[in-house]
């Protein structure tokens, strides 16, 4: 997530359905839209190297753990930039030899 900014998480849920967001100390409740979506916003945060869980609790509960509060950078751009070290010249070796273990990379389609 990232620092020093409020953070939006949002979803789709039932019409009406409560849904309570947790993270860091922080507790937010929304209720879901005709149309299934909701929205609450997190107050700003420090960085933290301490992994943290968010939870999202309605009918059903997602937990997602080892989340981290930092620099959040977004890509974008050629194709080139979908080809992973592995697949690099030396590109196992670096991976081996790497000590970041603060480092989060999300893909989406």
């Amino acid at each position: 997530m990232q620092r020093d900014a409020p953070v939006p998480v949002w979803g789709r849920a039932d019409d009406g359905e409560n849904v309570t967001v947790e993270f860091a100390g922080q507790i937010r409740n929304a209720v879901a839209a005709a149309d299934g979506k909701w929205l609450v916003t997190l107050d700003p945060m420090s960085a933290s190297a301490e992994p943290r869980t968010l939870a999202l609790r309605g009918k059903k509960t997602l937990l997602i753990s080892d989340v981290l509060v930092g620099e959040v950078w977004l890509c974008g751009g050629q194709s080139n930039m979908e080809w992973s070290l592995e697949n690099s010249t030396g590109g196992p070796k670096a991976i081996a030899a790497a000590v970041n273990p603060l480092l989060r990379l999300a893909r989406v389609e």
